[in-house]
This record gives C-alpha cells, sequence and structure tokens, in this order.
C-alpha cells in the first residue's frame, strides 16, 4: 500500500510530466504529431484536396490534443479512419456520377425494358433532342389526321394559321425539291405530294421510336435510382463502411480509456490485468 509521501511524490511528478498547460503551448505541442509516426508518412493521393486533408489533421489534432506517444498513435488511428471515411464518400459519389452517366443510363433502360423491346439504347438516344423531334412529329401526325390526304387538300392559310409544325416541314419539302417557295406554294400536286411523304415520315418516325420515348419517360426515375450504389457496389461500400466505423469507435473507446487508466495512475491508483482497480502500493 502506498505511503502518503509516495502519492504525494506520484503526483508531483505527474504533474511535472503532463506538458504544455497554456492553449497555446497545448495547441503548439499537439502539431508535433504532425512531424511524428503515421500522420508524417499519409499519401496525399492524385485528384485530393490537400488544404481539406491537412485541415482534417489539424481539427483532430486540436480536439484530441495528444500528450504522450501512446496518445498520439491512438489520435492516427482516429485519423486514419476518418480519412478512409471521406475518400470511401468520394469514391461512392464518383461511383454515382459514373453510373448516372447517359450510356450507363441507357444500358440500364434497356435491361428493364427488355421484354417490351427489343432495342438496345445509346446515350444519344435519350436524350431531350430526341424526345422533342419524337413530340414533334407526334404532333404532325395530330395536325394532318383530319385529312386523308386522297382527293381533298387543306388550304395553305389554314396549314400556316392552325398547322404550324406541318407549315414548318411543308416549307422544307419547298426546299428538298429545289424550288422557290412562291412558285411551290402555287402547285397544288406538290403541296399533296409533299403532304403525303410528310405524314408517312413522320408515322414511320414515331413507330421506330416509340421505345425510345417510353425509356425517355424512364429517364428521370432511373436517374433518381442511380443516386444510390446497387448490386454488388452497395453491398461492398456497406461492409467497408461498418469496418472503418469500427475502427474509429475503438480507437476513440481505447483513447478515452487510456486516459482515464493514465488519470487514476496520477492518483496513485494501479488497474490490473482482469479490470479492476487497485490501490497503488
Amino acid at each position: 500500500m502506498a505511503t502518503e509521501a509516495q502519492m504525494r511524490a506520484n503526483q508531483e511528478n505527474a504533474q511535472k510530466s503532463t506538458g504544455p498547460t497554456s492553449i497555446e503551448g497545448k495547441k503548439k505541442s499537439s502539431m508535433n504529431a504532425m512531424t511524428h509516426g503515421i500522420f508524417s508518412s499519409i499519401a496525399i493521393l492524385p485528384g485530393e484536396d490537400e488544404a481539406f486533408i491537412l485541415k482534417l489533421r489539424e481539427d483532430i489534432l486540436a480536439t484530441y490534443q495528444p500528450q504522450d506517444t501512446m496518445e498520439r498513435c491512438l489520435v492516427d488511428r482516429i485519423y486514419i479512419a476518418m480519412m478512409r471515411q471521406v475518400r470511401l464518400c468520394q469514391a461512392e459519389a464518383a461511383k454515382l456520377r459514373m453510373s448516372m452517366r447517359p450510356e450507363i443510363l441507357a444500358e440500364s433502360l434497356s435491361q428493364i425494358l427488355r421484354h417490351s423491346t427489343i432495342r438496345r439504347f445509346k446515350g444519344d438516344d435519350l436524350s431531350d433532342e430526341m424526345e422533342s423531334t419524337y413530340q414533334f412529329y407526334l404532333k404532325v401526325i395530330e395536325e394532318l389526321k383530319p385529312y386523308p390526304l386522297i382527293d381533298n387538300l387543306p388550304s395553305l392559310g389554314l396549314i400556316e394559321r392552325n398547322m404550324y409544325k406541318t407549315f414548318v416541314l411543308l416549307k422544307n419539302k419547298a426546299n428538298d425539291y429545289q424550288m422557290s417557295w412562291e412558285k411551290f406554294r402555287e402547285d397544288l400536286n406538290q403541296i399533296m405530294k409533299a403532304l403525303r411523304e410528310i405524314k408517312k415520315e413522320a408515322n414511320n418516325y414515331v413507330a421506330s421510336n416509340k421505345d425510345i420515348h417510353l425509356a425517355h419517360g424512364l429517364l428521370e426515375d432511373m436517374q433518381i435510382i442511380h443516386r444510390i450504389p446497387h448490386g454488388v457496389d452497395i453491398t461492398l461500400m456497406t461492409k467497408y463502411q461498418v469496418q472503418l466505423d469500427n475502427d474509429l469507435y475503438r480507437a476513440m473507446e481505447v483513447l478515452k480509456k487510456y486516459r482515464n487508466n493514465k488519470a487514476k495512475l496520477i492518483e496513485g491508483e494501479l488497474v490490473n490485468d482482469g479490470g479492476e482497480i487497485e490501490e497503488a502500493a
């Protein structure tokens, strides 16, 4: 059992070895870990934000302010676990950005719609421009639906006033026929021929691109689905996340226990192997 003199000597020695006592002194001392141990050998990988990483180190050191070698090692473990957490989040974000590229989304939609279409979509198929063209021709079909174009013909004035999209294509037909618009509009046979071609082209386009239109309608939902990892990715990332959490919490808990036991030793107590506290002899 420790005598009163021994306990007093232990307390005096502990007070002498606790390191800097001022806030500035503790902060400066804690920065020593930046050039010792694991902190000095952590590699900054290509593309990583060095300023962010250094700030993370400084913040962790400022929070825990390690005072001896053992504390520095444990704070090293906390920093490494945190750094890996950051990298995991960045890797997840990169994986998700990659999975949301048009060609990847197109492949996913091809898999989902494999029972309703034989087409394998490409990234360009799902563009807003393709959908806009589809809607344009759908409107042309709607505009021409009342007119069989067998022997009756809507007046050019009616087409210009009420069938805007058809009128745009009709003017293009004049160019295709290498005729001036003034000459073309006077030739009813050419207008009838052009309208029949326009109607056929519109029907063919809508029929051949109906599956693309269907896929485009699902694109927004597919983008939402791809905001989280799936398949093998989510399994691996989840396991790694659990491992990193365990590493972090274990290091924090060990540091806490080490400091508690060190404080008890300063008070003249001793922790045995069984975890029971005995009074120092």
